[in-house]
């Protein structure tokens, strides 16, 4: 009944795009910027819809107990880390949103957005905000990993929302193919990783991390598996083209010439950091989040 009461809040007659005017869009206060397109406001309608709120709580992150004979050295030693409230999407970003928000007449499909640059998510990212006054952002590496792990309704799974590997990597390029996690989020282990917010560096120990960010780095977090992650550890050269490679450290200073794209990838603590953050990647994308 709940979910019913939503969906008709969100089926409202709108004004028009040409005038700017501020709207309850599914409960977030949107100011819209006046020069929007409908079909702009459509897309960004479909992403506040798709918006999970998460409640906040106390974690470890990092490599707890079910990830052991699994875990690379880079997820120790863990960390205690008390989250805020916020919002992370139910699905990634697809190649139709990314278009259609940054108006390339480009054709695209439902699927996870293909061969895009760091700086290009930023300035996707700024686009949105500029839009509707709201503030997306990239997930903390923190959010990602509470979200992926089923936030406080979180029962324990070596993978997001499953203990078997193969129920969360599909090898397919579709969002929302696989089963969701505990709070309904698809595709954190699959389809693509996932760009943070955090610069890599290791873990802190000792007091409580509150809404933790690692500012002082020199490359991006990426977490999650994505269409690549299968059974047999695969090896794949770095190449300075338009797709480039995320890198896995294993303990030791990352070589660009030994990322593994196994399942393991697919954890909900695996975490990773890519080199060619300024070319467009093909296995990298975005779940928005915003702060509350």
């Amino acid at each position: 009944m709940v979910m019913l009461l939503v969906l008709t809040s969100c089926e409202k007659d709108f004004k028009d795009p040409g005038e700017s005017h501020t709207e309850n869009v599914c409960g977030f206060e949107v100011s819209w910027r006046s020069q929007i397109t409908e079909e702009q406001m459509a897309a960004i309608r479909e992403i506040l819809f798709d918006m999970v709120r998460v409640e906040g709580g106390f974690f470890v992150m990092g490599a707890t107990p079910e990830q052991e004979g699994l875990a690379r050295p880079n997820e120790l030693p863990t960390s205690y880390v008390k989250l805020s409230d916020y919002y992370i999407c139910r699905h990634e970003v697809t190649d139709e949103e990314f278009n259609i928000i940054m108006d390339r007449n480009i054709n695209a499909t439902a699927t996870s957005a293909s061969s895009i640059s760091l700086s290009e998510w930023k300035q996707f990212i700024a686009l949105l905000n500029d839009f509707t006054s709201l503030h997306f952002n990239f997930p903390t590496e923190a959010q990602w990993e509470f979200a992926a792990r089923g936030g406080n309704k979180a029962q324990g799974f070596i993978y997001p929302g499953s203990n078997e590997w193969q129920e969360v990597c599909s090898g397919s390029h579709t969002a929302g193919s696989e089963l969701p996690n505990e709070l309904g989020i698809y595709n954190m282990g699959d389809l693509k990783s996932e760009w943070c917010r955090d610069l890599y560096d290791e873990y802190l120990t000792g007091s409580i991390l509150l809404d933790w960010v690692q500012k002082n780095g020199k490359y991006q977090v990426v977490r999650g598996g994505n269409y690549l992650c299968t059974e047999q550890t695969e090896k794949y050269q770095h190449k300075n083209n338009r797709n480039g490679y995320v890198s896995y450290r294993l303990g030791q200073e990352a070589s660009l010439s030994h990322p593994e794209m196994d399942y393991r990838n697919c954890r909900t603590t695996s975490r990773s950091y890519d080199y060619g953050h300024d070319i467009g990647n093909t296995i990298v994308g975005l779940r928005l989040a915003i702060d509350m």
